[in-house]
């Protein structure tokens, strides 16, 4: 997984859109890619394919990827609680495919059942472009957390102190520098806990893994 602020998101996006021929390598999000389920990205290698125990994907995009996530900044004082519930709707709204299935709290079901409802005069993608404009773009002066594309309103906790990406280092991994947060052990505790350098006691494992038709 790789996270960026949302300008630098912003910018990968226009770089992928540009440069990419869309044969061997794509990248989907649901502003950009509209069949895609989820509003964070994913750079597919379309050359392969992805073998789980469970089943993910969406039109012709079935492949191994990466998933990027972006950070927002969320407005300062009793603001960012209704902004949250907007962001989780519009989350909800964005999943054609598990949309309805999904348990959904009531602040975040008014926002919801409100686009629901203007989808029948406007159009789905009129709702989409209007709750994408209140969502993005914005910056705040005293901003203090981030929203973490990565989550929803469940575990793991998606609001995270901005401080902690303040002052970026570079770690090593697989033979290659990587810019981290700065606080990144903070950020490690915060999204698995204390105990987050520890290996499970009884790790998930699969014995077979099968793909009908492939």
């Amino acid at each position: 997984d790789i996270t960026m602020d949302e300008e630098n998101y912003d910018r990968f996006v226009l770089v992928c859109q540009n440069e990419l021929d869309g044969t061997h390598r794509i990248l989907c999000d649901s502003r950009h890619y509209r069949g895609y389920p989820k509003v964070y990205g994913r750079y597919y290698d379309l050359d392969c394919c992805r073998m789980s125990d469970k089943v993910n994907y969406w039109d012709n995009v079935c492949g191994k990827g990466i998933d990027i996530f972006y950070r927002i900044e969320l407005p300062p004082g009793d603001d960012m609680q209704d902004f949250l519930d907007y962001f989780y709707a519009y989350d909800e709204y964005a999943n054609r495919i598990y949309r309805h299935y999904r348990m959904k709290p009531d602040r975040v079901m008014k926002y919801y059942m409100e686009a629901c409802q203007k989808e029948k005069q406007i159009g789905r993608e009129n709702v989409l472009e209007e709750m994408e404009e209140r969502i993005f773009g914005n910056h705040y002066d005293n901003c203090e957390y981030y929203l973490d594309a990565t989550a929803r309103y469940v575990s793991p906790d998606p609001v995270i102190k901005k401080e902690y990406y303040s002052h970026p280092a570079t770690l090593r991994f697989e033979g290659y520098e990587f810019p981290v947060p700065g606080d990144y052990l903070e950020v490690l505790r915060h999204y698995y806990g204390d105990n987050f350098y520890k290996f499970p006691e009884a790790p998930n494992e699969m014995s077979e893994v099968t793909y009908t038709g492939i």
